[in-house]
C-alpha cells in the first residue's frame, strides 16, 4: 500500500490545498459542465425543430407519394403495403435522424428511432437520483382561479431534474472486480455473461444507436458522467430511471442485429471489457431499480453470441446486447411519475425554483423535493428533500424563504440559500397553519411578506393540535354554507397576515410586532375557500390587494366576490387601515387574480358580471391608480356590455416596464398566452396569441430586468415543460421537458388529433382525440367516448393525473373527447347555451359526434364503444342510459354523477342550480323535471359502473347509491365503487390506482380488451 502514498519531498514543495482552492476548482468545473450542457441542450432544440418540420412535411404529403421518414415511417398506401411486406430499409431513411446511421451499401437493417408504441417504464420515484413533483408552486401570483370545478393541474419532473448534484466518475480503464456482483472474466464470451436476478429487473425503453470511433478513445480513457449525459455524440438519451445514456456508431453492429419485434440495447466496450461494462451496467442499473419496480410484465433477457467484422479499425473485444420488453403507459406509471410545479425565476433570471413530488407504490410513501434549475445549462440541483418544506420563495438572487411544518400544528418561517442548502435558519416559529407565502423586496435589507393563516373568530392563529377535545360532536348552523366541497363549516376562517423581514449579519429577522392580521375584525375571508390560494392576493410596497366574498350576503346563493385594497405605510403597522372595496357597479360576480404592476401603482384583475353564474365571462380590468379606487377601466368594453374580446382571461403577468400585459385565456381546447397593451385606451386591437401549443400554466418574467418570459406548460402527452418565450418574435426555447415530449412515458405528439363536426343547430363543435402509441390506420380500434364535467368546462390539451385520455389510448382505445354546448373556450355564447338545456343541445351534440365518428373515421370501431363521464359528465351518462344513444355503447362508467335533477338542492353551492335550471325548485319545477334522468329509468339497460365518494358534498353519495339500486333492481350488470375518504375527485394515489383498475377492467371486459396483466396494477 506504500506505493499509494505521496512523495514527502514533492509534497512539501507544493502549497497545501485549501478550501478556497477547492471551491475555485469546483466552480470552474461546474462552469465547464454547465457550458457543455447548454450546448447540448441547444443542439437538442435544433433537432426537435427539424423533427417537427419533417413530421409536418410527411403528414402533408399526398397518399399517392412514397416518402421515407426518420422513424422508418413511409407515407402513402403503396409504401405502407411495401413496409408491411418487407419492412423499411436503410434507403428509406432520408432525414436527420437516419442520416446518423444511413449506409447505402449496408446489407443489414439498423433500427431507427424508437416508435412511441414501445413505452418505457418511467423512473423510479425514490429520489435517490434526484427525481421530481406535482404540487404547484404556491408562491405564484398567477395562480389561476378558473371557476369552482377547475383546479390547476399538477406538473411533472424533467429529465435533468433527476440528476444528483454530485458527479460520479466512470472509469472505462482496467480495474478490479467488484465483490458481490457477477462479472465476466477478461476473456469471457457473451454467453458466459450473467446478470444476477436479471428477471427481477424492470423494463424500460431502449433506443439502439451505434458508437462512433471518435468517442471510443474518450470512453477508454475514462470520462465524467456529465459528459456521457450531455456530449453531442451521446446525448440522444435513453430514459432509464432518469439517467440518460445512449451510444451511436458507424456500422459497428451490421451482423449483430435481428428484427425480433423488440428493442435492443447494444453496448460496445473497448479493452478491457470486464470492468468497463460492469461500470456502465452499474450506472444504467442503479440501486433504485428494485424487484418491486415498474412494469411487472417485462423481462430482461440475455442475448446470444455476436459476430463482429474482423476488419474493424476500432479494437472491439466484445459486444453485449440486452433485449428488453417495454411496458405501456399504465395507471401505475401515471400515478408514480414525479410531478413538477411551475417554475419561478430568481431576480437575475439565472435560476428557477420549483418543487417536485412523487408517490412510490413500493414503499407506499410520498417524497417531496425543492429544487433549483440553472436556466443556461438546464442542470437541476436538489435543495431540500423534506415534505415539511412548502412555499419556497425567492427573497434575493440566492436566498429563499420557506414555510416548514412542525410538530403539534406549528409552522416555522425559515431562510435558505441555494449556495448552501444544508444550512437552514429558522426566523420564527408560529402556533398555527401558515401557507401561500408571498414576498416583496423593499430595499437591499428589507423584505415585506404576506401569507395566509387559518384564524379563529377572535383574530388569533388557529392551531388544531392545541384545541381542547369537545365533549359533543354536534354541529349547529343558522346560515349557509353548512358544508363546502368536502368540509363541514366551522367558525375558523382564512385570513391574510403581513410582516417585515430585515437583514442583519447575513441573516433575516422578523421585525416587531411580528405577523399582523390584516383582516382582523372585518368578517372578510381570503383566500376564498375551497380552492383559493396565492392567486387571491398580491403584495406591493404600497400594501395588499385581495379578493373576498361579500360577508353581508349568502355565499351559497351568490358568487359576489369583491376586490379590496389595504394601504400600508409600513409592514410593521400594528393596526392596519380598514380594507377599501373596489366598486365595479356593472360587474357583481367573481373577482379574481389581482396583481400589482411592477411599480406597485396599478392593479390588473378580472371580474364577472353575474352574481349567480360561476362561469360567466371574466372581464379584464385595470385600476390605473391604486390610491384612486373610483376609477376602474375595462378592456374591450362595449356599450351592450358583451365585451369586444370573446375570451375568458384567467390570470395576468405584467411586462418589465408595465407597458404590456400577458394574459392566459382558453381557445379551442388550449390555454393560450396572449399579449395586449397595459391600458384599455391603447388596447384598440384584440390581443395577439404569443404561445398556442398545449396549455400555459404560468408565465413569469425571466428576471426583474428581463424581456423574455419563463413559461410552464403541459399537453396531452407532456406532463411538464419549461421554456423561454420571446413575446416579440413568439419564439420559444425549451429549457426542460419532464418527459422528452412524452417519449420517456411512451407517448408522442403524433398520438394527438382533433376534428370538428356540425352540432345540434348546425354550429361547429370541436373534439380532441388521443390514439394508441402503436396506432395503425389500417386497423380498427374500440372507442372510449369521454364526456367532461362542469358542465361549463372543456377537455384541454393539457396533462391530468385523474382523467388522462392517454391511459385509455394505451389500453387500445381511440379516446374521443368532444366539447359540446356548455364548454368553455369557444365563445361565451357556446358556454351560456347550456342554461335550461342540460339534456338538450349538449346531448344532441354528443349524438352528432358519435354519428360523425361512425361515418367518417374508419379506424374507429363504433360498434365496440364505451362512454365515461364524471360530475356533469356523469349526469350525461345517466341521461344517455335512458335514451337511444345508450344502446350504442357496450358499457358505461358514471363517476360522481347526478341521479335526479330534483336533488340538486342537496348540493352546497346553490347558485349553480339557480342559474343552470332557471330558478328555484319550487318556482321552476318543470325546468328541473324536463332534464331529469330519473324520468327514464325504465330504459336503463347498458352495463354500468357507478363510482361515488362519501366526502362528495357537491353531489352527495345518495346519488350514486340510487343509481346502483336501480341498476341492481333492473338486473342490469353493474358495480359500485365507493371511497369513504375521497371527495368529488379521487386524489389519493392508492385509491386512484384502484379507481383506474376498476374503470379499465370494466370497459375492457365489455369491449373484449383483456389487458389486466398489462396494467401493472397491484391486486391487494
Amino acid at each position: 500500500m506504500g506505493e499509494n502514498q505521496p512523495n514527502g519531498a514533492a509534497a512539501a514543495q507544493q502549497p497545501a490545498p485549501t478550501m478556497q482552492l477547492y471551491r475555485e476548482e469546483q466552480a470552474r468545473l461546474r462552469q465547464m459542465l454547465d457550458k457543455r450542457a447548454a450546448i447540448a441542450r441547444r443542439l437538442a432544440n435544433i433537432e426537435s425543430e427539424i423533427e417537427s418540420k419533417e413530421t409536418a412535411y410527411l403528414d402533408s404529403t399526398p397518399n399517392g407519394n412514397i416518402i421515407a421518414g426518420f422513424d422508418n415511417y413511409i407515407k402513402g398506401t403503396g409504401a405502407a403495403a411495401q413496409r408491411r411486406k418487407a419492412g423499411a430499409t436503410e434507403q428509406n431513411r432520408v432525414f436527420s435522424r437516419s442520416s446518423i446511421s444511413y449506409r447505402p451499401g449496408s446489407e443489414a437493417t439498423t433500427p431507427g428511432s424508437t416508435p412511441a408504441s414501445h413505452a418505457p417504464t418511467p423512473l423510479s420515484t425514490s429520489f435517490k437520483d434526484g427525481s421530481g413533483s406535482n404540487h404547484a408552486t404556491p408562491t405564484s401570483a398567477t395562480a389561476s382561479k378558473s371557476g369552482k370545478k377547475n383546479k390547476k393541474a399538477n406538473e411533472e419532473d424533467s429529465d435533468h431534474d433527476s440528476q444528483a448534484p454530485n458527479k460520479k466518475r466512470i472509469n472505462f480503464g482496467a480495474g478490479r472486480k467488484n465483490q458481490g456482483s457477477e462479472m465476466m472474466d477478461h476473456n469471457a464470451t457473451h454467453d458466459n455473461f450473467g446478470v444476477q436476478d436479471y428477471d427481477t429487473l424492470k423494463p424500460f425503453e431502449i433506443l439502439l444507436f451505434e458508437l462512433k470511433g471518435c468517442v471510443c478513445t474518450q470512453l477508454a480513457q475514462g470520462i465524467e458522467l456529465q459528459f456521457i449525459e450531455n456530449c453531442p455524440c451521446l446525448r440522444r438519451c435513453v430514459p432509464f430511471t432518469r439517467l440518460k445514456v445512449h451510444i451511436y456508431s458507424n456500422g459497428l453492429f451490421d451482423d449483430c442485429l435481428e428484427n425480433k419485434g423488440s428493442w435492443l440495447l447494444a453496448s460496445c466496450i473497448i479493452l478491457p471489457p470486464t470492468e468497463a461494462f460492469s461500470r456502465l451496467l452499474r450506472v444504467m442499473l442503479p440501486s433504485s431499480i428494485a424487484p418491486s419496480g415498474f412494469g411487472a410484465d417485462g423481462t430482461l433477457v440475455r442475448g446470444s453470441s455476436t459476430k463482429l467484422h474482423a476488419s474493424r479499425s476500432t479494437p472491439v473485444v466484445e459486444l453485449l446486447m440486452m433485449t428488453i420488453q417495454a411496458s405501456k403507459f399504465t395507471p401505475e406509471v401515471l400515478l408514480s411519475a414525479p410531478r413538477r410545479s411551475p417554475g419561478v425565476p430568481n431576480p437575475s433570471g439565472s435560476k428557477v425554483l420549483y418543487t417536485v413530488s412523487a408517490y412510490s407504490f413500493e414503499s407506499h410513501n410520498k417524497t417531496a423535493q425543492t429544487r433549483v434549475l440553472d436556466v443556461e445549462s438546464g442542470h437541476s440541483t436538489l435543495l431540500y428533500e423534506d415534505q415539511s418544506y412548502n412555499d419556497a420563495t425567492w427573497i434575493s438572487d440566492q436566498e429563499i424563504a420557506l414555510l416548514r411544518s412542525g410538530e403539534k400544528g406549528t409552522t416555522s418561517l425559515v431562510l435558505g440559500n441555494i449556495t448552501e442548502p444544508s444550512v437552514v435558519k429558522e426566523i420564527r416559529n408560529f402556533e398555527g397553519s401558515l401557507s401561500s407565502l408571498k414576498v416583496k423586496r423593499l430595499s437591499d435589507n428589507e423584505v415585506a411578506i404576506a401569507l395566509c393563516v387559518l384564524t379563529t373568530p377572535s383574530g388569533a392563529m388557529y392551531n388544531p393540535a392545541a384545541e381542547k377535545k369537545q365533549l359533543s360532536s354536534g354541529k349547529i348552523y343558522s346560515s349557509l354554507f353548512v358544508r363546502h366541497w368536502d368540509t363541514w363549516g366551522n367558525e375558523n376562517h382564512n385570513s391574510l397576515w403581513y410582516g417585515l423581514l430585515k437583514k442583519e449579519d447575513q441573516s433575516y429577522k422578523l421585525e416587531d410586532p411580528g405577523l399582523v392580521n390584516a383582516l382582523d375584525g372585518t368578517k372578510l375571508q381570503s383566500p376564498v375557500p375551497p380552492f383559493g390560494g396565492a392567486g387571491d392576493f398580491d403584495i406591493s410596497k404600497n400594501g395588499l390587494v385581495f379578493v373576498a366574498r361579500d360577508p353581508e350576503i349568502s355565499p351559497a346563493i351568490y358568487t359576489k366576490t369583491d376586490l379590496y385594497f389595504i394601504p400600508l405605510k409600513s409592514f410593521t403597522e400594528t393596526k392596519p387601515p380598514a380594507p377599501q372595496v373596489v366598486k365595479t357597479s356593472k360587474l357583481r360576480g367573481y373577482s379574481a387574480s389581482p396583481v400589482f404592476s411592477r411599480d406597485g401603482k396599478k392593479v390588473a384583475f378580472t371580474r364577472m358580471k353575474s352574481d349567480q353564474y360561476e362561469t360567466d365571462k371574466p372581464r379584464l380590468l385595470l385600476i390605473p391608480d391604486i390610491f384612486d379606487l373610483s376609477s376602474v377601466q375595462e378592456f374591450y368594453e362595449t356599450e351592450d356590455g358583451v365585451g369586444g374580446w370573446d375570451a375568458r382571461p384567467e390570470w395576468v403577468t405584467w411586462s418589465k416596464d408595465d407597458s404590456e400585459l400577458f394574459v392566459s385565456a382558453e381557445e379551442h381546447g388550449r390555454a393560450k398566452l396572449w399579449k395586449l397593451p397595459a391600458t384599455p385606451h391603447q388596447a384598440k386591437d384584440l390581443p395577439a396569441a404569443i404561445y398556442e401549443d398545449g396549455s400555459v400554466l404560468e408565465a413569469k418574467l425571466l428576471g426583474d430586468d428581463g424581456n423574455s418570459l419563463f413559461i410552464s406548460t403541459s399537453s396531452r402527452v407532456e406532463n411538464s415543460a419549461y421554456s423561454i418565450l420571446d413575446p416579440v418574435s413568439k419564439k420559444s426555447d425549451l429549457v426542460s421537458s419532464s418527459s422528452k415530449h412524452g417519449k420517456s412515458l411512451g407517448l408522442s405528439k403524433s398520438q394527438c388529433d382533433e376534428f370538428w363536426y356540425k352540432g345540434a343547430e348546425g354550429y361547429d363543435v370541436h373534439a380532441l382525440v388521443v390514439k394508441p402509441s402503436n396506432f395503425d390506420p389500417n386497423k380498427k380500434y374500440p372507442l372510449a367516448f369521454l364526456i367532461h364535467g362542469g358542465p361549463q368546462a372543456a377537455w384541454m390539451d393539457s396533462w391530468s393525473t385523474r382523467w388522462n385520455p392517454a391511459i385509455f389510448a394505451e389500453q387500445g382505445y381511440i379516446a374521443v373527447m368532444p366539447n359540446p354546448t356548455g364548454s368553455t373556450g369557444y365563445g361565451q355564447q357556446h358556454t351560456d347555451n347550456i342554461q335550461n338545456e342540460w339534456g338538450g343541445r349538449p346531448y344532441v351534440d354528443l349524438v352528432k359526434c358519435f354519428d360523425h365518428i361512425e361515418k367518417n373515421i374508419s379506424y374507429i370501431d363504433s360498434k365496440n364503444a364505451v362512454a365515461l363521464g364524471a360530475s356533469y359528465g356523469g349526469y350525461m351518462i345517466n341521461w344517455i342510459q335512458g335514451h337511444e344513444l345508450g344502446r350504442k355503447f357496450k358499457a358505461l362508467v358514471c363517476h360522481d354523477g347526478v341521479f335526479s335533477t330534483l336533488n340538486q338542492w342537496s348540493t352546497e353551492e346553490l347558485f349553480f342550480p339557480l342559474h343552470d335550471f332557471g330558478g328555484t325548485l319550487w318556482e321552476n319545477r318543470t325546468g328541473y323535471e324536463k332534464w331529469d334522468p330519473a324520468h327514464h329509468l325504465d330504459q336503463w339497460a347498458t352495463p354500468m359502473l357507478v363510482i361515488h365518494n362519501e366526502l362528495d358534498y357537491r353531489l352527495p353519495i345518495s346519488e350514486g347509491l340510487a343509481m346502483f339500486n336501480v341498476l341492481q333492481a333492473r338486473k342490469v350488470p353493474s358495480k359500485l365503487v365507493m371511497f369513504p375518504d375521497e371527495n368529488h375527485w379521487v386524489l389519493k394515489p392508492e385509491n386512484s390506482l384502484v379507481w383506474h383498475r376498476e374503470v379499465l377492467g370494466w370497459i375492457n371486459k365489455y369491449t373484449g380488451i383483456d389487458k389486466a396483466e398489462d396494467l401493472s396494477v397491484r391486486q391487494k
